[in-house]
């Protein structure tokens, strides 16, 4: 099966790290990748505060750590999951609520930390690429 990635950018997920990577690299302060996953963020702790799987202090200290974060630490982070583990966790997102009608997209529910691995893209690039440290007008 072919995705349709052309069309539908996020549910690209090389497009959105690519997006990601030129924004901070650039310190491109008009792209709205960060701004986007910013607002993402806050809409997410904000839904387990209203079923209070956070406190008012937690989501207050997630709101004000994101708001005010340097653009390095929106750097993508790859998870890679044993699917063998996850398998009877995975939720099929339906149809109405992907990225592209045809892509398959998978929830998974409390991943724990046994599950997965994380690749950290800042370190993949580190000393290849440098975030931008350029002053207005250089």
């Amino acid at each position: 099966m072919r995705l349709d990635t052309e069309k539908n950018p996020t549910s690209n997920p090389c497009k959105i790290c690519r997006g990601y990577l030129e924004q901070i690299v650039t310190g491109d302060r008009h792209a709205k990748e960060i701004e986007r996953n910013i607002m993402g963020i806050i809409k997410g702790a904000k839904k387990k505060f209203n079923v209070g799987i956070i406190d008012k202090k937690e989501y207050n200290a997630i709101r004000e750590t994101v708001s005010t974060a340097d653009y390095e630490l929106f750097f993508p982070i790859l998870y890679i999951i044993d699917g063998r583990k996850v398998k009877n966790k995975c939720r099929e997102v339906p149809e109405a609520d992907r990225a592209s009608n045809n892509s398959v997209e998978y929830v998974i529910e409390n991943l724990e930390e046994s599950e997965f691995e994380i690749i950290f893209v800042k370190d993949m690039i580190s000393g290849i690429v440098a975030p931008a440290e350029k002053k207005v007008g250089e």
